[in-house]
């Protein structure tokens, strides 16, 4: 009997008090939540982790290609540029490997509404390889929605060259040609005050050479003269001088920005005065002198030559040269005669 009391004692001693027991459930039920927790983070972050750039390209393309044609539901397309970015988020050169990633983002950008990210994008595609027709295509579009008949022309030629199969490259680069015929003197102006983008010179310079390359390919545009290019008249100098006032910066640092933009290009730059006769021999620069209008003209293209070699501008891909009076834009009114002009040199 003495032996059951005492092993039953001891058990006794062994049981946990009410409150202990309690405290021990609650402890095990908050170490059971904590780790509910935890699986159930770790199972969400699971699949990020586990995604590549390939994974969340194939993601977005899927979105991509849920869209009805006709009527793009903008959700599905958020979604597959979400998915697209995040690929290239991933693989910053995922582009350079597979072009059509950011050909499709250009695509979804464009039918979203944000037509100046698409461009971003399809020229990324071109970057890697030059001769996709449907980032041409693509590209043509967006400059066609902005008015930029110009670089659309170009654009649609390269889809068509890159492929003389793509009747839709064929008819858009007709179609623009003939809107392009329709105007006498096709060019971008500036008057004091405004500026011209480097997308809008850019047009202006490229157009000519667009139509000669269409009229080759389909004859359509029967003019023996289409003047091109882009005309500043907000390029200013002082009085008499060829020193270039502070209010020209502005476009100085567009056109340099286009030159970075297009590292093919080469840039004529020519000066144009009115028929105020220069009296006398004057000073246009330090130790420069003029004693006419031509000598005036051209110093002015120079100076505007040198400012953007300083900006950055390779020199050598830079030329200049002067007129004077003897091309007039408008022979009615002096102040518009007063100019600085800007075409190719070399285009590829």
């Amino acid at each position: 009997m003495l032996a059951i009391v005492k092993t039953m004692n001891i058990s006794k001693k062994s049981r946990k008090p009410p409150e202990a027991a309690c405290f021990f459930r609650f402890r095990f039920a908050l170490w059971a939540i904590v780790l509910a927790v935890a699986a159930s983070l770790l199972w969400c972050a699971l699949p990020a982790a586990a995604m590549d750039c390939e994974t969340a390209a194939g993601i977005g393309y899927d979105y991509h290609t849920q869209r009805a044609s006709a009527a793009p539901d903008p959700e599905v397309l958020r979604k597959a540029r979400e998915y697209y970015e995040k690929a290239l988020e991933m693989c910053p050169d995922y582009c350079e490997q597979k072009p059509e990633l950011c050909n499709n983002l250009g695509d979804v950008c464009l039918r979203l509404g944000d037509p100046d990210r698409a461009a971003v994008y399809f020229k990324k595609a071109l970057a890697t390889r030059p001769d996709y027709g449907d980032a041409w295509f693509e590209l043509g579009n967006v400059y066609r929605g902005k008015g930029l008949s110009g670089l659309a022309l170009d654009a649609y030629l390269k889809a068509f060259e890159s492929n003389p199969d793509d009747r839709e490259a064929k008819v858009a680069a007709e179609e623009t040609t003939r809107r392009l015929c329709e105007n006498d003197n096709y060019r971008k102006t500036a008057e004091p005050g405004q500026v011209l983008s480097p997308e809008e010179m850019a047009d202006g310079l490229v157009a000519n050479q667009a139509m000669e390359k269409s009229n080759e390919l389909f004859n359509i545009c029967h003019k023996d003269i289409f003047v091109s290019g882009a005309c500043l008249r907000n390029i200013l100098f002082e009085t008499g001088s060829a020193r270039l006032k502070e209010e020209s910066l502005p476009q100085l640092r567009s056109i340099r920005r286009m030159m970075e933009d297009n590292p093919e290009y080469r840039l004529v730059i020519a000066g144009h005065t009115d028929a105020r006769p220069v009296t006398g021999r004057i000073e246009v620069l330090r130790g420069v002198f003029c004693e006419d209008n031509r000598c005036l003209s051209e110093q002015r293209a120079e100076s505007v030559k040198t400012s953007l070699s300083q900006m950055g501008v390779q020199e050598g891909r830079l030329s200049s040269e002067g007129y004077g009076a003897t091309r007039p834009a408008d022979p009615a009114r002096m102040e518009k005669n007063r100019r600085v002009e800007l075409r190719l040199g070399g285009w590829k």
